[in-house]
């Protein structure tokens, strides 16, 4: 077995709820397509220096909450995927470490002065090589 079969499997997992959550995304853009209205009213305007009679609205969106079992499938795609980025960095670690290295985790950060913090919470510094940093 390869050290990565559980991250490759987590992958897979995400591939095959990506495959039931594409025909549920399309079904419910379907169903709200007619989620825009329109206020209209009779008003009079000045176009081109002449007043003309015009329909004057503004369009406002309804907002849809998704429903559950789309929620569901998108939320074990994302954790599928942040698993086997815990399963990748662990393993990176050990190998770096030439040991087993506990509470790791995946820093996922929009930020440097974030990642480095995180870095440092999930026992990674001194314990992953500075060319496996630079990688993530």
């Amino acid at each position: 077995m390869h050290p990565l079969d559980g991250a490759y499997e987590r992958i897979n997992g995400a591939r095959e709820r990506l495959d039931e959550l594409k025909p549920e995304v399309q079904a419910f853009r379907t169903e709200k397509r007619s989620g825009i209205t329109y206020d209209r009213r009779p008003g009079i305007m000045t176009l081109n220096g002449r007043q003309q009679r015009v329909v004057m609205g503004t369009a406002s969106t309804r907002i849809f909450p998704a429903p559950l079992k789309l929620s569901r499938l998108i939320g074990e795609v994302v954790q599928n995927l942040r698993i086997a980025l815990d399963y990748l960095i662990y393993e990176l670690t050990r190998f770096d470490a030439k040991a087993i290295v506990e509470h790791t985790q995946f820093p996922v950060a929009n930020t440097e002065e974030i990642f480095k913090q995180l870095l440092r919470r999930y026992n990674l510094i001194g314990n992953l090589s500075a060319e496996h940093i630079t990688a993530i």
